[in-house]
């Protein structure tokens, strides 16, 4: 990939986000990776699958890499950055390190790394697995363009990514990393409520499947707005109408903000 320029990758922690930015890598013809994983039965698993080299040893990523993705868990954090801290290239200024633990700022990461290194942050959701996700990042500012675009690259193997200033990081957390599930627990409800008044399960399922699909459809793909869209479906005195008041009565948009308010404070917790 032309962002790289021979920038090798290594990712610190392979799991399923790891892997996911692996397989989308290897996919656009970048196989110059290492990475490790404390679970050391699947390495070979990983090796086998995309052809790169394996380790079980974090420093031994950071040694033999010019990019460095840590996509481990926020409280494995600082302990792997300490390791990485004590590896032989951790003082080469060139080096570049993204971290897509959640709720970790970059001030943290550099009061390990040194307030001289190259830092990034990410944050994007579950979707990434599937080349769906939306993913947000920040780059401190040592970082250059150079640097933003291997960021970019490696990110958008994995979905849509967007650079943003480190402040809106929680909420984009509460947003869109949160927010399959938010949508799932409402979804869930629609489902319910279509069995509840007498629809059998699995046509429910499917009906509301194809309701969502048709809906992002014509808002993605048609660029419509959601007030259009509302209004093209809604009639004075029918249905839409009639459940739409319904909402408004139960003061579903307070309601839906204080789900968002609510993670983004859990967020801001979780970075102190």
């Amino acid at each position: 990939m032309v962002a790289f320029q021979g920038r090798k990758i290594g990712i610190v922690g392979a799991g399923r986000i790891g892997e996911a930015m692996i397989k989308g890598l290897v996919d656009n013809g970048l196989t110059d990776i290492i990475a490790s994983r404390r679970n050391t039965s699947a390495l070979s698993g990983l090796a086998n699958s995309y052809g790169i080299r394996t380790t079980s040893d974090n420093k031994e990523v950071a040694d033999d890499s010019d990019i460095v993705v840590l996509a481990v868990k926020p409280y494995q954090l600082n302990e792997v950055l300490s390791e990485i801290a004590s590896a032989e290239s951790h003082q080469n200024p060139a080096k570049l390190y993204l971290s897509v633990a959640a709720g970790k700022k970059m001030a943290s990461v550099a009061s390990i790394l040194g307030q001289e290194a190259r830092i990034a942050r990410a944050m994007t959701n579950i979707a990434f697995l599937v080349g769906k996700g939306a993913t947000a990042y920040s780059l401190n500012s040592n970082c250059d363009e150079a640097d933003r675009r291997c960021v970019a690259a490696i990110l958008e193997t994995g979905g849509y990514a967007t650079q943003i200033r480190e402040e809106g990081m929680d909420a984009v957390t509460a947003l869109s990393g949160s927010g399959p599930a938010f949508l799932s627990s409402i979804f869930e409800s629609l489902e319910k409520a279509a069995v509840w008044q007498g629809l059998s399960p699995g046509v429910a399922k499917k009906l509301l499947h194809q309701t969502i699909a048709g809906t992002l459809a014509l808002i993605n793909d048609k660029g419509m707005a959601y007030a259009t869209l509302i209004d093209m479906v809604k009639t004075p005195r029918g249905t839409t109408e009639a459940g739409l008041e319904h909402a408004k009565q139960c003061d579903l948009d307070m309601l839906l903000k204080g789900m968002i308010a609510a993670a983004k404070e859990r967020a801001e917790k979780l970075g102190t």
